[in-house]
């Protein structure tokens, strides 16, 4: 439970086994839903156990909760009850036509494959035809070679690979045949360079571009434009402690300079500009010892 701090704290009993944690927001504003992101991260749950996770609250906290439970955590789906039961920025009666909605524009598991392309043409026709898809999901696991971590590599080469080229390839389907359009995969920097305790995540960024630069040149003469972005560290939660890698840059910067790149509809785009543009030709030479120092 969230409160501004501890005076806000009710007195909750259960006959039941029950441990209650506070998020107390110190006067940091009730739209940022951050702190309950962290808390939850930080719980240390029972290995070898199944858990069940009931999650419902702000619509917006709630899927981000649910997110992280299921990619991060590899929690089962059915498992976990996740119910945005109001939304920021809406009124009740506002949330309550818009959220049939907003669950449908925001919900959709690449991993499940075979649902992307039904899931993604239903919802281009709903929109009356899309002009730009983004294929932007992406995870990262730290995979040591030979060290019994087969289940993780397979998770994050699932959804950086096939089911970011699922997405691409129904976001092609639907270009080709309204005779024009954009397509924009988020690959990384990460393509060009080994890292250790990064080998699935490197192959799968890897993958993605080539796929990517193929696609291109596939589309070219059906009027379809294929933008690859590669970024360098960006601060997300996609790996922890990122903001100690050098030129680490806040999300919204990089957001910014990704709108701007695929406006000018560039064949590939590296994402800050600087210095990663100038240091790209030098990716897949650094000296090991750089990139172990990191590590």
């Amino acid at each position: 439970r969230r409160a501004d701090d501890p005076g806000e704290q009710l007195r909750l009993e259960s006959d039941g086994d029950l441990r209650i944690e506070w998020v107390h927001r110190s006067g940091r504003p009730r739209t940022q839903g951050d702190l309950l992101l962290e808390a939850v991260r930080s719980l240390e749950l029972p290995a070898g156990l199944r858990g069940h996770a009931f999650v419902h609250g702000e619509a917006g906290m709630v899927r981000d909760v649910r997110k992280h439970l299921i990619v991060d955590r590899g929690m089962d789906k059915a498992d976990v009850s996740a119910t945005g039961y109001w939304k920021f920025t809406e009124t009740e009666e506002g949330w309550r036509m818009y959220k049939g909605e907003w669950k449908r524009l925001a919900e959709l598991d690449v991993d499940q494959d075979e649902t992307v392309a039904p899931v993604l043409h239903e919802l281009f026709a709903r929109l009356g035809g899309v002009d730009i898809v983004v294929a932007n999901a992406g995870i990262n696991r730290f995979t040591g070679v030979g060290k019994g971590q087969l289940a993780d590599a397979r998770r994050v080469i699932q959804t950086n690979v096939i089911g970011a080229i699922a997405t691409v390839e129904a976001a092609a389907e639907h270009l080709v045949s309204r005779g024009a359009g954009q397509i924009v995969g988020i690959s990384s920097l990460a393509s060009l360079q080994a890292m250790p305790k990064q080998a699935a995540y490197c192959a799968s960024k890897a993958a993605f571009s080539m796929y990517l630069d193929a696609a291109r040149l596939e589309l070219k003469r059906k009027n379809v434009a294929v933008t690859s972005i590669l970024p360098g560290f960006v601060v997300t939660d996609i790996m922890p402690k990122i903001e100690k890698f050098p030129f680490a840059v806040p999300a919204a910067q990089a957001a910014r300079e990704i709108v701007t790149l695929i406006e000018q509809r560039k064949p590939v785009g590296v994402v800050p500009a600087w210095p990663w543009k100038w240091l790209r030709p030098f990716f897949g030479h650094f000296p090991d010892s750089l990139w172990n120092k990191l590590a």
